[in-house]
């Protein structure tokens, strides 16, 4: 897909144009709180870089928090971006919502509640609620323009402390391993995801069910 690229397991070029990648991680609800990182290597001026969840499918050619069934922090005005059926609502970031290269945005979800919050570099920015409390919910990493980030789902160690000693990792500290139990064991598991357009429609299809789901033209794979 020559939108993006996908690079040792954790990093990702966006080359232009708005396109969403995805985990097939779906988040559990055994945790209070789960959590995982976004480290900002590249960002040029007027690109907006967007951290967030969303039910699957997904349309790959939207930032996520602008469709259906999906929450994000976007970089560009700081703010939280939540989309359901005809509901939108925005939620402004505290203090500076200036994001630089360098930084690292956090973005945390408490399953059992529907409560969701931000972090840039460790500290707390920005938080919300949304009516999806023990969804079927996944990260979803979004950019309208050229700009490269690390994914970090828990296998390396987080900015935010708190998340370090409470273990909110989606993925385990010691590198990728099967996925949730719903998913079983699959030695090739996808962490982010680029969802075709073609197998998008047939996903929407009546009675064809995307429980599952991780066919992939490009993927973000180990994170050892």
């Amino acid at each position: 897909m020559p939108h993006v690229e996908i690079m040792d397991g954790q990093d990702v070029t966006f080359r232009g144009g708005e396109v969403s990648v995805m985990s097939n991680l779906q988040f559990p609800n055994e945790q209070l709180v789960y959590y995982f990182e976004v480290k900002v290597e590249v960002l040029p001026t007027g690109t907006d870089l967007a951290v967030g969840i969303s039910m699957r499918p997904y349309p790959p050619l939207r930032m996520a928090g602008w469709a259906d069934n999906s929450v994000a922090y976007h970089t560009l005005d700081g703010g939280v971006i939540f989309s359901c059926g005809s509901t939108n609502a925005v939620a402004a970031a505290a203090g500076d919502t200036a994001t630089m290269p360098g930084d690292t945005i956090g973005f945390g979800w408490r399953p059992r509640s529907g409560k969701l919050f931000v972090t840039r570099n460790g500290e707390f920015i920005a938080k919300h609620q949304v009516p999806w409390a023990r969804k079927r919910l996944y990260p979803v990493v979004s950019a309208d323009g050229p700009c490269k980030v690390s994914v970090n789902f828990g296998s390396r160690g987080f900015v935010l402390a708190k998340a370090n000693t409470n273990c909110w990792g989606l993925a385990p500290p010691q590198g990728l391993g099967p996925p949730p139990p719903m998913y079983g064991c699959d030695d090739e598991s996808i962490l982010l995801a680029y969802t075709p357009l073609g197998q998008l429609e047939q996903q929407q299809r009546p009675g064809h069910s995307s429980h599952g789901s991780q066919g992939s033209s490009l993927s973000l794979g180990s994170m050892a």
